[in-house]
């Protein structure tokens, strides 16, 4: 029975009122609720059924729009809203980015975290203590991110989450303002660390999107740019003259042509670099190419640090030239280096090529007369540098006595000739000597010989130096620094010693590590002070063997390793085209002034940096060499000598008939023709900390050809160089940059850029002046 509608229920209604119904009352009210119930329930029926298919239908649209904006906003190439901190863009998620260079559009790419640990995923932002983050400075900007390794997922994972959940990876980057910086506005730097467990590593990759890199240290027949010459995994940071494929100068710093340079922290980490010769776009960046640094994985040893850090400054300027120019003002030492005008002067000269007997002793006599026939040569010096044969055991700290009978009478007959004598000293000290005994007999004192890992206590290092067994000053520790300059200062006192050059400080010289966890820092440290170490002992005049950062000391640029398995011309040439990108290179990393390595070379060092006497006369360079090496550093800063040019006779074998003396003579006749500009520019790098030679891009950063050319540099602003540094030929092709340049030969204008050939004879330098408008 349907329903009644409603005019049915009040007919109804009025007719049981009226009392029309024959039915009792009751049953009347009885059917009518019954119908009204039942009406009522198939209302709400339909209206729960409108309201169920309702909620469905929205339910699927929402999860339709959240599932199109989940995609939308996920998908991989959606992820590049970036963090921006000035010049450096970071996508949080791809831990990706790209750094801006300033007054450019162009932009260089960058990959950070690539972990031994698998991918890092993006976790969560973290924050620094509440002071930092409520400066409204901007100098203080930061952003602190937070990652979890794939291992350390699939860790907590296999146990529910229950353990290893939290972030394992912890990323900073914090703008870092910079005070000894004037021109702020066109430079800014960012520091980059990472922490993270010790028993991963990481690394971090830059492009150079079709530029250039430089920097790192000095390097065996270097290379120019420093990405012409390829390395895996090499360390930068310690161990310099070992396996490493680093030489004397080992600074944690590169230049990238883009306008970016990074300076990283070599204290708490030794860095790892893998850099090689072509670099992608970064649009098809390979992190497996081009520069990559970071740390490898330690096993740490029980109470080590189970935490380590990666971190570096990355700075951004407009372009190569002043991003390194702020960079230097940023990193060098505050205080000046010494410097004398007699050496960029006069040459110096070393005693490695004289001996008197058979066992390569050298005595007074050999030095006296070895300054004589210099002297009576017409060729000039400014130094005798008596090598560490004056000693008859490493570190006994006087005179043999049996060569150097009365070394003051040698010491005032070099002064009475306008020369001044210097003393190589060094860090070793022989076991079998009274100094050695004296110092291991006292603990205070035993603790200024270097031990094993640092560990006070420990077993003393035994080094095996050219002179024989040794133990070696620690110059990390200030008191061993001061027990040193006490004796070379008495030494300076009681023969009228000008100054001295301290060898041997690599910490390549300390044997194989054993325990690396706990050995790397003391390393890292001992070589890191070792130059300042020096600096104390000898005072302003000191030449330092080694160097780790930018502190302006006067630094020795190491001689080319000889090359088994190639003759010694195969050698000689290709030290010769070494020559000038190991100046470049030593220039950038903080060492304005210099001293050129060995003129023709140093036959008297071996393979493992050990001197050999016995195979040095096959070692001899050709006389063609010899020239054209002078030729090559000809306007160093400071030029050393070994082998004098009198020891060059005709040769038949080589056909060569050159008169090697006069030829010495007149390229030196050539440099002392610029003295006072050489002067003037050693004295502005010695207080500004720009080198004083310097790539062809230093005037011209935006020269693609100029950011490759490494045989020719510029000396100071106005100077450019391009000498011969090949042999068998007799021109060679220069190239002048953009501008106009006079021809020091002949006199004539060239403008730039351009090509040119230039004949090149054994006693010429090809030398351009630039001309700059009025």
């Amino acid at each position: 029975m349907p329903p009644a509608s409603n005019a049915t229920r009040t007919t109804a209604y009025h007719e049981v009122a009226a009392g029309n119904n024959s039915e009792p009352l009751t049953k009347q009210f009885h059917n009518l609720n019954l119908l009204n119930m039942v009406e009522r329930d198939v209302n709400y029926k339909k209206r729960h059924l409108r309201l169920t298919i309702g909620l469905i239908v929205l339910t699927v649209v929402v999860l339709g729009v959240a599932g199109v904006l989940t995609w939308y906003f996920t998908r991989s190439d959606y992820l590049t809203t970036e963090e921006v901190l000035g010049s450096v863009k970071i996508n949080a998620h791809k831990l990706s980015g790209s750094i801006l260079t300033k007054g450019s559009s162009d932009s260089q790419f960058f990959q950070l975290g690539r972990s031994t640990a698998g991918p890092l995923t993006f976790t969560r932002y973290c924050s620094l203590d509440n002071a930092r983050a409520l400066l409204k400075d901007d100098r203080y900007r930061y952003l602190c991110l937070l990652y979890t390794s794939a291992e350390q997922s699939a860790a907590a994972s296999s146990s529910k989450g229950a353990a290893n959940s939290a972030p394992d990876y912890r990323l900073l980057i914090q703008v870092n303002p910079s005070a000894a910086v004037d021109n702020q506005e066109d430079f800014e730097c960012y520091d980059f660390r990472w922490d993270f467990p010790s028993r991963l590593g990481l690394t971090d990759y830059f492009t150079t999107d079709g530029g250039h890199v430089y920097g790192g240290g000095q390097r065996p027949l270097q290379k120019w740019p420093s990405n012409f010459q390829p390395t895996k995994n090499q360390t930068v940071t310690s161990e310099p003259h070992s396996s490493n494929g680093f030489l004397n100068v080992v600074v944690p710093y590169w230049l990238f042509t883009t306008g970016v340079s990074i300076m990283a922290d070599g204290t708490s980490n030794t860095i790892s670099l893998t850099l090689n010769r072509t670099t992608p776009n970064s649009k098809t960046a390979d992190p497996n190419s081009g520069f990559r640094f970071g740390v490898n994985a330690k096993d740490p040893k029980a109470g080590e640090p189970t935490i380590q850090t990666f971190a570096y400054t990355l700075c951004v300027g407009p372009n190569v030239t002043s991003v390194h120019q702020n960079s230097v003002r940023k990193y060098r030492d505050p205080t000046v280096a010494g410097l004398e005008e007699a050496l960029i002067e006069r040459p110096v000269w070393t005693t490695f090529a004289l001996g008197i007997d058979e066992h390569h002793n050298l005595d007074q006599e050999a030095v006296a007369s070895f300054a004589e026939v210099l002297q009576d040569s017409g060729l000039p010096v400014s130094q005798i540098i008596i090598d560490p044969r004056w000693e008859s055991q490493p570190g006994e700290g006087v005179f043999q006595p049996t060569f150097f009978p009365n070394p003051a009478i040698l010491v005032d007959s070099l002064k009475a000739r306008g020369m001044s004598a210097q003393l190589m000293v060094h860090p070793f000290i022989a076991q079998n000597t009274t100094e050695y005994s004296l110092l291991t007999a006292d603990r205070n004192t035993r603790s200024y010989l270097a031990q094993e890992g640092g560990l006070v206590g420990g077993a003393l290092i035994e080094v095996t130096w050219w002179m024989g067994r040794a133990a070696m000053l620690d110059f990390s520790k200030i008191e061993a620094v001061k027990w040193t300059a006490a004796r070379v200062k008495s030494l300076f006192d009681q023969f009228g010693l000008s100054g001295c050059w301290f060898l041997g400080g690599s910490s390549g010289w300390l044997p194989a590590r054993r325990s690396p966890g706990s050995e790397s820092a003391f390393r890292r440290n001992f070589f890191a002070k070792f130059a300042d170490g020096a600096g104390q002992v000898c005072g302003g005049t000191v030449t330092v063997d080694v160097s780790a950062r930018f502190s302006r000391k006067i630094v020795r640029i190491a001689d080319a390793r000889w090359e088994p398995g190639k003759t010694s011309e195969e050698n000689l040439q290709s030290q010769l085209k070494s020559i000038i990108p190991s100046a470049l290179t030593v220039s950038l990393l903080g060492h304005p002034i210099f001293v050129s390595s060995t003129i023709g070379g140093n036959p008297f060092v071996g393979l493992n940096g050990q001197l050999d006497f016995q195979n040095a006369e096959a070692k001899y360079p050709s006389a063609e060499a010899y020239l054209r090496w002078l030729g090559a550093v000809l306007f160093f800063p400071i030029l050393q000598f070994s082998i004098p040019p009198t020891v060059f006779p005709e040769d038949a074998a080589r056909h060569e008939k050159y008169d090697v003396l006069q030829l010495t003579k007149n390229l030196l006749a050539l440099r002392h023709n610029h003295t006072d500009y050489l002067l003037r520019t050693a004295q502005a790098a010695a207080q500004t900390g720009y080198p004083m030679i310097r790539p062809l891009w230093w005037s011209f950063p935006t020269d693609r050809t100029a950011w490759t050319t490494d045989s020719q540099y510029l000396v100071g602003d106005d100077l450019l160089v391009a000498p011969l540094v090949a042999m068998g030929v007799g021109a060679r092709g220069v190239y002048l940059p953009e501008g106009r340049w006079l021809v020091a030969a002949n006199g004539q204008e060239e403008r730039g850029p351009k090509w040119m050939a230039v004949a090149v004879r054994l006693d010429e330098v090809p030398h351009f002046w630039r001309i700059k408008a009025l």
